[in-house]
């Protein structure tokens, strides 16, 4: 096997750790099949207890659920003939809007706001958080959201789009997410990817929770879902990450007995409104967190934790980032009109540098 020199790459990681930017990270590097970098920097927790991040630390995944649960299940089901993605979410929800699509969910082309605080009605009650009459009731009131545009027209990120998705495949299917995530995904799809963690590394000292949050989602909507949804909730470490990732990119090369080409080229080809396609977002060029470099038929997803995940199709590559950027206190940038702070202009500035490097490090790319 080809080797490579990962010296400017490890430099990256150790800088941005002792620049406070996050305080721990890890990273995996898959080129055709093959994991060809795997490391990581920093701790994975500061308070209560100070932990060293190592290669198999597990990370909150965050908005990457979007993507391993949500667009690969829904990538499997419209595979099989099991759901129609250009059904109306009303099929199956029926007091859901009757002109949104499940494709204008995963293409964030749906019509609904980017975010509401759902988990502030039941602030009071956190015992039962996670409970069927919790998620009947808090999915209702996912699904009733008045739309905020018009569905296909314009493009909006939008976990409640994507919280959706989990009250339609939960009515067409009969059982809760996590169940069907686990009985219809194969198992290169899913291996060592959790639903929260007691030994994950830590993320926010969560002022509604009033704790640190260590192996709990550290997305509030999806707490009060029990850490088990369509838009977060997804634990794993940066070497599974890649891995898992890979099976779609099997599909696309024609190497799955679960997935046909035509259908993974058809969700990572697809685009709404906006940048994203079927549930994976695309580079933007110069503004690319993969970078301008990243080839243009790739795909990727962020998570707020400080995750990332980027494939490159015709070159095999996958890309896994982790980290708790967020521990033990979420900076500025999170919300809109919310001053961006400096550790947050700094990690932004690290990830298409990132990307870049490791392009040049196999050798993709020339500059």
């Amino acid at each position: 096997m080809t080797t490579y020199d990962w010296t400017e790459i490890d430099t990256l990681l150790k800088e941005l750790v002792a620049s406070k930017t996050v305080p721990g990270c890890a990273l995996s590097v898959r080129l055709k099949r093959q994991e060809v970098y795997n490391n990581a920097f920093g701790l994975a927790e500061i308070r209560p207890h100070k932990r060293p991040a190592t290669i198999d630390t597990i990370w909150d995944l965050a908005s990457i659920t979007k993507v391993l649960c949500t667009a690969h299940l829904y990538m499997l089901w419209a595979n099989n003939g099991q759901i129609d993605i250009y059904d109306p979410i009303s099929k199956w929800v029926p007091n859901a809007p009757t002109t949104v699509r499940i494709i204008d969910c995963l293409t964030h082309s749906s019509g609904y706001p980017n975010w509401r605080p759902f988990y502030s009605t039941f602030r009071r009650n956190q015992h039962d958080w996670g409970s069927i009459a919790t998620r009947q009731s808090m999915l209702n009131k996912v699904i009733t959201t008045p739309l905020s545009g018009v569905p296909t027209k314009k493009y909006v990120y939008s976990d409640i789009g994507f919280m959706a998705l989990c009250a339609v495949a939960e009515k067409r299917f009969g059982k809760p997410i996590h169940i069907l995530w686990q009985e219809f995904l194969p198992i290169e799809a899913k291996e060592n990817l959790f639903w929260g963690h007691s030994q994950a590394a830590a993320t926010e000292d969560c002022p509604t929770r009033k704790r640190i949050i260590v192996g709990e989602v550290h997305d509030l909507n999806a707490s009060v879902l029990g850490g088990k949804s369509t838009h977060a909730g997804l634990f794993g470490t940066a070497s599974t990450l890649t891995k898992t990732a890979s099976w779609a990119l099997d599909g696309y090369h024609g190497r799955s007995d679960s997935l046909e080409p035509e259908t993974v080229k058809y969700f990572w080809e697809t685009k709404g409104a906006g940048s994203h396609c079927l549930g994976w977002d695309t580079p933007s060029g110069e503004g690319s967190t993969a970078s301008a470099l990243w080839p243009k038929n790739g795909v990727g997803h962020l998570g707020f934790t400080g995750t990332s995940l980027w494939i490159a199709p015709t070159e095999e590559l996958v890309v896994g980032f982790t980290s708790n950027r967020v521990h033990p206190r979420v900076e500025g940038g999170a919300l809109p009109g919310v001053l961006i702070g400096p550790k947050t202009k700094r990690y932004r500035k690290f990830r298409p540098v990132l990307h870049k490097t490791i392009l040049k490090t196999l050798g993709l790319v020339s500059c």
